[in-house]
Protein backbone atom coordinates (compact mmCIF):
# COMPACT_ATOMS: atom_id res chain seq x y z
CA UNK A 1 0.00 0.00 0.00
CA UNK A 2 1.09 3.37 -0.99
CA UNK A 3 1.11 5.93 1.35
CA UNK A 4 1.58 9.59 0.94
CA UNK A 5 3.51 11.48 3.24
CA UNK A 6 2.59 15.55 3.21
CA UNK A 7 5.09 17.98 5.11
CA UNK A 8 3.65 19.24 8.98
CA UNK A 9 3.46 22.69 7.31
CA UNK A 10 0.55 21.60 5.82
CA UNK A 11 -1.65 20.14 8.64
CA UNK A 12 -0.90 23.37 10.74
CA UNK A 13 -2.06 25.22 7.15
CA UNK A 14 -5.31 22.62 7.23
CA UNK A 15 -5.92 23.41 10.57
CA UNK A 16 -5.59 26.88 10.77
CA UNK A 17 -7.98 27.53 7.83
CA UNK A 18 -11.04 24.63 9.58
CA UNK A 19 -10.59 27.24 12.79
CA UNK A 20 -10.71 30.77 10.93
CA UNK A 21 -13.71 29.16 9.11
CA UNK A 22 -15.61 27.74 12.23
CA UNK A 23 -14.56 31.54 13.49
CA UNK A 24 -16.21 33.11 11.32
CA UNK A 25 -19.26 30.57 11.07
CA UNK A 26 -20.03 31.37 14.64
CA UNK A 27 -19.31 35.18 14.49
CA UNK A 28 -21.85 34.93 10.99
CA UNK A 29 -24.21 33.29 13.26
CA UNK A 30 -24.31 35.95 16.69
CA UNK A 31 -27.86 37.61 16.18
CA UNK A 32 -27.26 41.25 15.66
CA UNK A 33 -30.30 42.95 18.24
CA UNK A 34 -29.54 46.42 18.19
CA UNK A 35 -31.81 47.36 15.89
CA UNK A 36 -35.20 48.89 15.95
CA UNK A 37 -37.56 45.98 14.95
CA UNK A 38 -36.07 44.06 17.97
CA UNK A 39 -36.94 46.87 20.50
CA UNK A 40 -40.01 47.36 19.32
CA UNK A 41 -40.78 43.95 19.20
CA UNK A 42 -39.63 43.40 23.01
CA UNK A 43 -42.13 46.49 24.18
CA UNK A 44 -45.03 45.10 23.05
CA UNK A 45 -44.57 41.74 23.97
CA UNK A 46 -43.49 43.56 27.10
CA UNK A 47 -46.94 45.13 27.02
CA UNK A 48 -49.24 42.71 25.68
CA UNK A 49 -48.13 40.45 28.70
CA UNK A 50 -49.72 43.64 31.32
CA UNK A 51 -52.64 44.22 29.10
CA UNK A 52 -54.69 43.15 31.67
CA UNK A 53 -53.00 45.06 34.43
CA UNK A 54 -52.34 48.43 32.54
CA UNK A 55 -56.51 48.30 30.36
CA UNK A 56 -54.03 49.10 27.08
CA UNK A 57 -54.90 47.26 23.73
CA UNK A 58 -51.69 46.92 21.88
CA UNK A 59 -53.66 45.38 18.68
CA UNK A 60 -55.39 48.87 18.99
CA UNK A 61 -51.94 50.97 19.14
CA UNK A 62 -49.77 52.13 16.46
CA UNK A 63 -46.12 51.45 18.23
CA UNK A 64 -42.94 53.19 16.55
CA UNK A 65 -39.22 53.48 18.29
CA UNK A 66 -38.89 57.24 17.96
CA UNK A 67 -34.53 57.05 19.44
CA UNK A 68 -32.42 54.57 20.52
CA UNK A 69 -29.15 54.69 22.00
CA UNK A 70 -26.86 51.39 23.46
CA UNK A 71 -24.33 51.43 25.82
CA UNK A 72 -21.03 50.73 24.64
CA UNK A 73 -21.04 47.11 26.42
CA UNK A 74 -24.78 46.33 24.05
CA UNK A 75 -26.03 45.02 27.43
CA UNK A 76 -28.70 47.60 27.46
CA UNK A 77 -30.70 49.82 25.14
CA UNK A 78 -32.23 53.65 26.12
CA UNK A 79 -35.13 54.11 23.87
CA UNK A 80 -38.05 56.67 23.33
CA UNK A 81 -41.23 55.10 21.91
CA UNK A 82 -44.20 56.93 20.22
CA UNK A 83 -47.90 55.33 21.22
CA UNK A 84 -50.61 56.44 18.54
CA UNK A 85 -53.59 55.31 18.56
CA UNK A 86 -54.31 53.02 15.00
CA UNK A 87 -58.31 54.99 15.22
CA UNK A 88 -56.73 58.58 14.87
CA UNK A 89 -55.80 61.10 18.02
CA UNK A 90 -52.72 62.43 19.61
CA UNK A 91 -50.05 60.32 20.78
CA UNK A 92 -47.57 59.90 23.75
CA UNK A 93 -44.17 59.24 24.00
CA UNK A 94 -42.59 57.06 26.71
CA UNK A 95 -38.70 56.69 27.44
CA UNK A 96 -38.30 52.47 28.04
CA UNK A 97 -34.97 50.95 29.16
CA UNK A 98 -34.13 47.43 27.95
CA UNK A 99 -31.40 44.97 28.71
CA UNK A 100 -29.87 42.40 26.82
CA UNK A 101 -30.86 38.70 27.77
CA UNK A 102 -29.01 36.72 25.02
CA UNK A 103 -30.56 37.10 21.63
CA UNK A 104 -33.50 39.66 22.96
CA UNK A 105 -34.35 42.67 24.63
CA UNK A 106 -36.21 42.84 28.12
CA UNK A 107 -38.15 45.76 28.66
CA UNK A 108 -36.97 47.03 32.86
CA UNK A 109 -40.08 47.44 34.54
CA UNK A 110 -40.88 51.20 35.35
CA UNK A 111 -40.97 51.84 39.05
CA UNK A 112 -44.32 51.78 40.35
CA UNK A 113 -45.98 53.75 43.36
CA UNK A 114 -45.61 57.70 44.45
CA UNK A 115 -42.58 57.96 41.06
CA UNK A 116 -43.23 59.96 38.24
CA UNK A 117 -44.40 57.25 35.55
CA UNK A 118 -42.26 58.85 32.97
CA UNK A 119 -39.24 58.27 34.56
CA UNK A 120 -38.10 60.60 36.90
CA UNK A 121 -38.50 61.11 40.71
CA UNK A 122 -41.44 62.01 42.96
CA UNK A 123 -42.54 65.62 42.67
CA UNK A 124 -41.34 67.20 46.10
CA UNK A 125 -44.05 68.34 48.67
CA UNK A 126 -45.03 72.03 48.36
CA UNK A 127 -43.90 73.88 51.56
CA UNK A 128 -46.14 76.20 53.39
CA UNK A 129 -46.65 79.88 53.18
CA UNK A 130 -43.78 82.11 54.15
CA UNK A 131 -43.91 83.21 57.53
CA UNK A 132 -45.81 86.75 57.21
CA UNK A 133 -48.16 85.61 54.35
CA UNK A 134 -51.84 86.99 54.20
CA UNK A 135 -54.50 83.93 54.28
CA UNK A 136 -55.43 82.69 51.10
CA UNK A 137 -59.51 82.18 50.72
CA UNK A 138 -60.00 78.12 50.05
CA UNK A 139 -60.70 76.43 47.31
CA UNK A 140 -64.25 76.21 46.52
CA UNK A 141 -65.82 73.32 48.16
CA UNK A 142 -62.74 72.76 50.46
CA UNK A 143 -63.98 73.06 54.35
CA UNK A 144 -61.98 74.31 56.77
CA UNK A 145 -61.58 73.19 60.25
Amino acid sequence: MLVLRLPPEYNRKVRKLAFIAVLALLTACTKDIQNKDAVRSAIVDYLKARESKTGLKMDSMQVEVSTMTFSSSGKEAHVTVKFVPKGGGPGMDLPYTLDRDGSKWVVRAHAEGGENPHGGTALPAMPGMPPGHPPTAAPPGDKQP
